[in-house]
């Protein structure tokens, strides 16, 4: 078992970061790298390890899709430039959600900030001149009224 520490820097690596980031680049350009006929049947479910997880609609189309393997994973390394994957392996999608079709919930709206009607009246002269204070406040002024700098 790894400690958190060697835990968390192997997560903070900057190599494995960008290959896991590489990786998501292949789920949202699948039809780019695979072709949209072969997208269409063929969608990506994930990895397992190094196994590149396709799932397919019916056990035909599986069947089929056991010859093309290397051709995708050969697809895959054109498109990052490297190999991530060592095989594939072919699943039913049944009622499961591809990575390619995976939506992102929208982010919380943002609401209009009101500003209230008494910034503003403590006056920049009642704050000693030249003060951290005095310079945060302006700024703050400057901030909320949208002043120019």
């Amino acid at each position: 078992m790894k400690s958190i520490g060697t835990a968390l820097k192997e997560y903070l690596d900057r190599r494995k970061l960008n290959s896991e980031l590489d990786v998501a680049r292949v789920w949202l350009n699948w039809p780019d790298i695979v072709g949209n006929h072969l997208a269409e049947m063929a969608r990506p479910l994930g990895r397992r390890g190094t196994s590149l997880r396709i799932g397919v609609e019916d056990s035909i189309v599986m069947q089929e899709l056991t010859y093309f393997g290397q051709d995708i994973l050969d697809r895959i390394e054109e498109f990052l430039g490297w190999q991530p994957f060592d095989k594939v392996a072919l699943e039913l999608l049944q009622d499961r959600t591809s990575l390619d079709r995976v939506a992102l919930p929208a982010g919380p709206s943002r609401r209009a900030v009101r500003t209230p009607e008494e910034v503003g009246q403590l006056g920049e002269d009642s704050l000693p001149s030249g003060s951290t204070i005095a310079s945060c406040y302006r700024s703050y002024l400057d901030c909320i009224l949208g002043r120019k700098k």
